[in-house]
Formats: structure tokens, sequence, C-alpha cells
């Protein structure tokens, strides 16, 4: 369970990657908009890196496969991804360590399994040291003077943050004079009005999960930038460009001795400050064409993020109206699951029905075919044929073929295509073919549960 949970999240943090990358490009188009529109952008890439599934759109920009690592590859002889580029599946997959048939464990699962754990001792560092931080500032906290309501002034702080997640409170450096505290408590306000402590929160968890993924990095410091941003953006739209000056100057005085809060997840204090001061000091009402075409981006840019592209249905091999003369030709290597129907190994001939293998996560198929999983797949597959035609294919000289041992479902028995014929009418079995210049070199069995 642990290794399927690490697959999927290294999927999701794949595409993830293709979209922050997007989004990068994206902010530098959306340069002279208000910094609102980059930040809501962010929120593609915080459900991508949350969200398991997605929907398929010709509007889609992500150009590669959604899910290069199959869970499959635990236990496959040769394991492979498929992200859709070929060149780095090639790479990739031949890198990989392939099954050794006598061995009782396969490789790929020893290296997986031992990733995960390195995965779980990440995800627990970066916890604890967010719940160490986060106990220490309130130690710290604890003789603030409440000003009022959720407002609190303390000497032990240099500059104003926000801190809590269902009740969260302000704190105000000490030192903070009136004139200056009227658009800094503006700023924080607005960040708490817009739920930014709940979306902080929720980006260090995810940051968390993804925390071996640079990008991930990237793009939480990119989005606090952008979240910062845009409040002092909102503050100077409210109270007018007279306070720009003001603004500025109170952020360069705060800069001062300050500490940055960004990684503890309860609590978000200022950063950047030269960015924040360019902006302000820059920053004009937008013309209505730069917000329509910063709507058009942003809403194309999101659909097209969010979104897969769309699945080409793998053509069927040709239909047979007669097994004679019927032949099956790979246009290239792969491997394909079948239901074998008979064999000769005097004239290196295979006859069979080709099926699709579908699991519980693939859930755009489950939902395509109509298969109920509470019924229709107990042990969390099913074997759909959707079609019964029988097709024939050579096998070449010499044919690898990898039986189960019912005994011992960790190792295989080496045969032939006699042992093969023997076993078929032993036991009703799936098999994968692989297929090499449209010959078949390897059969394998297929457990199913």
């Amino acid at each position: 369970m642990l290794e399927r949970i690490f697959l999927q999240v290294i999927n999701m943090s794949y595409i993830a990657s293709i979209v922050i990358l997007f989004i990068l490009v994206t902010r530098l188009l959306l340069a002279k908009a208000p910094k609102k529109y980059s930040y809501i952008l962010w929120a593609v890439a915080l459900v991508r890196l949350i969200v398991p599934i997605s929907f398929e759109s010709v509007l889609s920009l992500v150009p590669v496969d959604p899910k290069p690592i199959s869970n499959d590859v635990l236990y496959d002889i040769s394991p492979n991804i498929n992200t859709g580029v070929s060149n780095i599946d090639h790479s990739i997959s031949g890198s990989l360590p392939a099954a050794d048939v006598v061995a009782s464990v396969n490789p790929m699962q020893v290296w997986i399994f031992i990733g995960s754990l390195l995965w779980l001792l990440g995800i627990a560092t970066l916890v604890i040291y967010g719940m160490v931080s986060l106990i220490r500032m309130r130690v710290k906290l604890k003789n603030a003077n409440c000003e009022k309501d959720n407002i609190y002034q303390s000497d032990k702080v240099t500059t104003p943050f926000v801190l809590g997640l269902i009740q969260p409170k302000i704190y105000l450096p000490a030192s903070l004079s009136e004139s200056e505290k009227e658009y800094i408590l503006l700023h924080e306000q607005t960040h708490i009005k817009r739920f930014d402590h709940i979306i902080r929160f929720i980006s260090y968890i995810v940051l968390c999960i993804h925390w071996f993924n640079p990008l991930v990095w990237i793009a939480f410091w990119l989005s606090g930038k952008d979240m910062e941003m845009s409040c002092d953006e909102l503050v100077i739209s409210k109270l007018g460009q007279y306070v720009k000056k003001d603004y500025s100057q109170s952020l360069l005085n705060l800069a001062t001795g300050r500490r940055n809060f960004g990684l503890t997840p309860l609590a978000f204090g200022e950063g950047d400050t030269k960015g924040r001061i360019k902006n302000i000091l820059n920053f004009k009402q937008p013309k209505f064409y730069i917000i329509i075409i910063a709507l058009v981006i942003l809403i194309f840019t999101s659909i097209g993020l969010l979104s897969n592209p769309k699945s080409e249905e793998a053509a069927p091999p040709p239909p047979a109206s007669a097994i004679e003369g019927t032949d099956y030709v790979s246009e290239e290597d792969e491997t394909i699951l079948t239901i074998l129907k008979e064999i000769n190994p005097e004239s290196n001939l295979l006859l069979f029905d080709q099926v699709e293998w579908i699991t519980l996560e693939d859930v755009d198929r489950i939902d395509a075919i109509g298969i109920d999983p509470n019924n229709d797949m107990p042990s969390g597959f099913y074997v759909h044929n959707a079609s019964e035609d029988i097709y024939r294919i050579e096998t070449a000289d010499q044919v690898t073929v990898f039986l189960l041992n019912w005994e011992d479902l960790t190792n295989y028995i080496e045969t032939d295509l006699s042992g093969l014929a023997e076993r078929m009418d032993e036991y009703d079995s799936l098999y994968h073919l692989t297929i090499e210049d449209g010959l078949v070199t390897m059969i394998t069995e297929q457990y199913t549960p």
C-alpha cells in the first residue's frame, strides 16, 4: 500500500512540475497585470499536487502522459515508464532493474520501498520542524498585549504577521507608529479575509508531501511573493496612491532585524522587501484592456493546465473472420496481455485473445466501460475483453517462458513452449506476450488472485 501511494505522489509531482513550468512562463505574460492574477494561477499547481484525478480536454496544455509510472512497475519483469516522450521513456526504462525470475523479490519493489521510506522521513522532518517552530513562537508571544479583537502587540516581534488557522490573530511590532499601523493592519486583515492563512497552511502541507521536488519549493516561494504583493496592491487601491511612499518606508524599516516565518505552517510574515517596495512604487490601477487580457490568459491557462490531454483510444488488432490467415503484426516492440487459446510448439504459432488490465486507479476507463468497482473488481482489478476475436502470431525460434510457482508466488519457473502447452491444460491464466520485430520472444504468466 505504501509503495502504491508513493508512486501516486510521484505521478502527481511529475505532472505538477510541468504545470509549474507553464505557470512560470505565464507569470511573465502577466507582468503588467495586478499580482492577484498570478496568485490565483498558483492554485492550479496546488490542485495538481493534491488531486490525483483530472478531466480530459482538447484545450489541455499538458504535453505528456499524466500517469507515466504504473503500479505494474512493482511486478513487471521488464519495468518501464511511459511519459509520452519516447526518448525519455527508452532512456529511463533502460536503466530500471529487470526482475530476476529466480529471485524472491523484484528489485523494483526493493528500490521503491526504500524510496517510500525516505519520502516518509522527509515528510516527518518538515512536519516536526513546523510544529517546533510554532511551539517556540507561541512561547515567545505568550505575553503579547491584546489591543482589540484579534490584534496583538509585542516587543518580541520585528515584523507583522498572522498566526493561527481557525481563529487567526494579527501580531504587530510594538515599535509600529500609529500612521504605519493603518495600512499594515489593513494588509494583515486582507490576508485573513482572503483566507491566505488557510491557503498557506495547505501549501506547507503539500510542500511536506512533495519535498523531493525542487520545483514545488520554487512554487511555494513564488506563490508567497505573489500573495504578499497582491495584498499590498489591495491596500494601495483602498487607501489611495498617496500612501505608497510611507508604506514603502514602513516596510523598509521593518526589514531591519526581521525574522522570516515563511516555513511555519500556521504563521507567515512578510518577505522579499526589495521586490515588494519596487512593486508598490510601480503599481498603478490597470487599464481595462490589461484586465481583459489577464482574465483571458488566466482562464485559458487554468483550463489547459487542470485538464489532461485527450487519450487516443488504442486501435484493436484487425478483426479476424477466421483463424487461418489472420495475423497480428506488431508495428513496434511491445508487451500485450492476452488469453492464450492454443499453442503449437512445433510450428511456433500462438492463437490468442487480447484483453485489457484495469485497476481501481483507472477511473476514466472504469467510467467509460461502465464497471461497478464494488461488484466487478473485488480483487482490485478487472480484465476487459473488448473483442473475443482470435488472432495468431508466430514466436521466435527461442522463446523464454516464465510460469508462476503457485506454491511460492514470489518465484517463477522457467520453461519452454512445451511446458506452457502443458500448463494451459491445467490452469486458465492470463499471459504477457513480449513482442519484438513481430515475433513473440518472451511469455510471462500474470498472477490473478
